[in-house]
């Protein structure tokens, strides 16, 4: 890039084939950024979805094992979880980065 005394640039373009085109590979980074975004996204997803529903958590009886009890989650914590989350990323796509899920 050229940079002129008037505040103006010089920008270039070259025109290549399609064939040549499809046949780079990404940049280095592109997709390993990609794929650590992604990673990162499911990664904030699950543990506030954990911590959501462990709130619910209710113990209760297994006649299976005697007596024993087993700890079950409602399928409501999942569902009022999917509706926050929901609203929440259709308002703003990015406020999972925020989340401090420990």
């Amino acid at each position: 890039m050229q940079l002129f005394s008037n505040g103006s640039a010089q920008i270039g373009i070259n025109a290549e084939s399609l064939s040549i085109i499809e046949g780079r590979q990404a940049a280095d980074g592109t997709q390993a950024s990609q794929q650590s975004t992604l990673v990162e996204f499911a990664d904030k997803m699950i543990r506030n979805l954990i911590n959501h529903t462990e709130s619910f958590t209710v113990r209760l009886p297994n006649p299976q094992q005697g007596g024993a009890s087993q700890e079950y989650i409602p399928q409501s914590a999942f569902q009022s979880w999917y509706n926050s989350f929901s609203r929440r990323f259709q308002a703003n796509p990015y406020f999972w980065r925020a989340l401090n899920n420990s």
